[in-house]
């Protein structure tokens, strides 16, 4: 985030967004301009705007007020929830209400960057849904292919993935770089070797749960559609255990896509799993279990 947030101002400029903590208003203009409406769903129950900062934004700019972010890390933070189980119950709560903002984003008085940053918003949690479409389309492609090359070359396929990881990561790495590369900065993490360990354990963590919430963001903003909601709920955010029968409850779903899509390519195009290309030790370790 600390690069992500250094270079936002930048095209942002008097137009940024409001995170909702660790804010200075001016109370009066914001008690005058920032009245939440209450959206009805065809006129029979009342809904609240679940994320109401960035409207809030939007709508003090349209007065004629400079929202500006101050990209430093000292002034206080927000923790995450303890567990996966109420981080995505977080996460399901934005969701549902950055799909809310499509019904602001033609608001007369506007900035053009208000318009764009509630785009940006709601493409946040559609893109969801085309990631796990990529998944399960480029899953068939390949295994309704004579071989894995055929549905799409080795070298082109190769500079996709180079060209994606680099765009995902670029920001990370970045404040990874400008982080080691200022003593003052390399304090505040513990050093440098305690930074390089929890920087690879964060970037492993974030690559396992992406297509967690991606899943959960394409179940849920189906189940948008057909009118099921999840309201306005809080989390536990006090240090729990959570109970392995929720768990498994939950992420259901996740294990089903994943194994059939794995037993899919195992039928079919076995090549085209990682786990072929593992050392001739984990082969012959696999070589024994009984499935």
């Amino acid at each position: 985030m600390r690069s992500y947030t250094i270079a936002a101002p930048g095209w942002q400029g008097d137009c940024g967004p409001y995170w909702g903590h660790n804010a200075v208003l001016r109370l009066e203009p914001f008690i005058a301009h920032c009245e939440l409406p209450v959206l009805s769903r065809d006129g029979t129950e009342d809904r609240h705007i679940l994320s109401h900062d960035q409207i809030e934004a939007v709508l003090m700019r349209a007065a004629g007020y400079d929202v500006r972010v101050l990209p430093q890390e000292d002034l206080g933070w927000e923790e995450n929830p303890p567990t996966l189980l109420e981080f995505i119950r977080r996460d399901l709560r934005w969701c549902q209400g950055n799909m809310q903002y499509w019904r602001f984003l033609s608001l007369p008085g506007l900035k053009p960057v208000s318009r764009y940053q509630l785009t940006l918003a709601i493409a946040m949690f559609v893109g969801s849904p085309a990631w796990i479409g990529l998944f399960l389309l480029g899953t068939l492609a390949v295994a309704f292919s004579d071989t894995p090359a055929s549905f799409i070359r080795a070298d082109a396929g190769m500079a996709l993935f180079v060209c994606m990881l680099v765009m995902w990561f670029a920001p990370k790495i970045a404040s990874a770089i400008e982080t080691l590369l200022h003593p003052e900065l390399r304090r505040g993490f513990g050093g440098a070797g305690l930074f390089i360990i929890n920087f690879v354990i964060e970037t492993v963590y974030s690559i396992l749960l992406c297509p967690i919430l991606w899943l959960g963001h394409t179940i849920f903003l189906a189940g948008l559609l057909l009118g099921h909601e999840i309201g306005w709920i809080g989390q536990t955010r006090d240090d729990h255990a959570g109970a392995i029968h929720a768990g498994a409850a939950q992420f259901v779903a996740a294990h089903a896509v994943r194994c059939a899509a794995l037993g899919l390519l195992r039928m079919t195009q076995p090549a085209a799993i990682l786990t072929r290309c593992f050392s001739p030790a984990a082969r012959l370790w696999r070589s024994r279990l009984p499935w």
